[in-house]
């Protein structure tokens, strides 16, 4: 049967949050695929760009109250890696003035800590930098707000500290799979534009909303960031073959490590649950073996030692010095028989 979270993906309007956090635990090793199955090499730096985005960028700005020429490089390079490569917007990007990525920069996450509600004039001010639309303006606008990084491994809310998680970043998968269209699902085409933007920002909101009036005790909020995840783990699987055969391999893997963790005993042979007929069972195959094990012996000794006379096999063998013939007073001479079976019995000596 098929896994229903392979057979039936959810809508942005439909996911729960078991649901989130099983597509969400589905990211960070997607990614790391990806980078090992590449045919472009840029995309082989994948999980270090991620890192990048994701955790050391936040951090860095939030400290810094604005962007550098490099971290809009990095943003950038990000950006290209994960999604649609264009390569003239390096260029463009690598064109602005140190001094002017700062200045702008600065005014931009100004306007957004005056007033969040009004989120298009943070954008357009960063959309001032050469290289940059609706798209970038997003992503630079989610790195700053979104200090602390994004959720992994199934985790869902980052916590009082971890920035609003309010701004969406314009991915392609992101944007479809909120913006869902029946008719053209996952090919929908994308112009890109604010009007665009607006629609998944009200979208995006509209499912954090319903998300954490029902998160019960999660800690934190479910941050856009995170949406963002589940939507390329479910475009990916949905677009590209092989991803949707290892997405499938991976929740079979874990489904089955997960029934041999919650039955440990499972597994351990048929003796487990059986009670005392096993264990009888075991003592008689035990017992066979050790009979096994003696005859074998027995059957590598020298003929002579393998069959020893009657009445001796349990008599402790008698030093040689005393298997000399001994005299008594009221019976005829007896040998004494040698049992010692480490040396062989005498031949007779024949009369000539």
């Amino acid at each position: 049967m098929d896994n229903p979270l392979i057979k039936s993906p959810p809508t942005a309007a439909e996911i729960t949050i078991p649901q989130l956090k099983s597509y969400l635990s589905l990211y960070t090793p997607l990614i790391q695929e990806i980078s090992q199955k590449a045919a472009r090499k840029s995309d082989h730096a994948l999980p270090s760009l991620d890192h990048l985005r994701y955790i050391t960028l936040p951090a860095k700005v939030q400290r810094q109250q604005h962007l550098t020429l490099p971290d809009l490089k990095e943003a950038m390079e990000w950006k290209l890696t994960h999604g649609t490569s264009r390569p003239t917007l390096r260029a463009l990007i690598a064109s602005n003035s140190p001094s002017f990525v700062e200045e702008v920069s600065r005014d931009a996450f100004a306007m957004w800590h005056a007033d969040s509600r009004v989120y298009l004039r943070p954008l357009k001010k960063l959309a001032e930098l050469k290289g940059v639309g609706p798209a970038t303006a997003s992503l630079l606008l989610g790195i700053y707000d979104d200090c602390g990084g994004g959720a992994d491994e199934g985790v869902v809310g980052m916590g009082e500290d971890g920035g609003s998680g309010r701004v969406p970043f314009m991915g392609d998968e992101f944007f479809r799979w909120v913006c869902w269209d029946e008719r053209s699902g996952w090919a929908r085409a994308m112009k890109y534009d604010w009007k665009e933007y607006g629609m998944l920002w009200e979208g995006v909101t509209s499912v954090r909303e319903r998300l954490n009036g029902a998160k019960g005790d999660l800690e934190g909020e479910v941050k856009a960031v995170e949406l963002e995840k589940v939507a390329y783990v479910l475009g990916k699987m949905a677009t590209v073959d092989w991803v949707r055969e290892w997405i499938t391999g991976k929740l079979a893997e874990d489904s089955v490590k997960g029934d041999a963790d919650s039955n440990p005993q499972e597994g351990r042979g048929e003796e487990v649950g059986k009670g005392s007929g096993a264990t009888e069972e075991k003592l008689e195959a035990d017992e066979a073996g050790i009979v096994h094990a003696e005859r074998a012996i027995k059957d590598s000794k020298p003929s002579w030692q393998r069959n020893p006379r009657p009445g001796n096999s349990s008599r402790k063998p008698a030093p040689r010095e005393n298997t000399r013939m001994t005299r008594s007073s009221t019976k005829a001479a007896q040998p004494v028989m040698i049992s010692n079976d480490s040396v062989p019995p005498k031949k007779r000596l024949r009369k000539s």
